[in-house]
């Protein structure tokens, strides 16, 4: 479904949703990942986005190596 990789079919600021599938996640751990201040948002009147670079940075940081 998401290839990291080839970031240019995902837009800039992303829903929650769109986070979500991008991450291979769930809408409701990026809501959490927001609520709790982990992740960076970007509010668009009542609106959240998550910028796709944020994740990127979230993913890069998030990432633990095999033993």
């Amino acid at each position: 479904m998401n290839n990291n990789e080839n970031t240019g079919n995902w837009p800039k600021l992303m829903t929650c949703q769109q986070a979500g599938e991008y991450t291979n996640t769930s809408e409701r751990m990026m809501r959490r990942l927001a609520a709790e201040r982990r992740i960076e948002i970007v509010k668009v009147g009542r609106h959240v986005r998550i910028d796709r670079a944020t994740l990127d940075q979230w993913l890069t940081t998030n990432t633990r190596r095999a033993v």
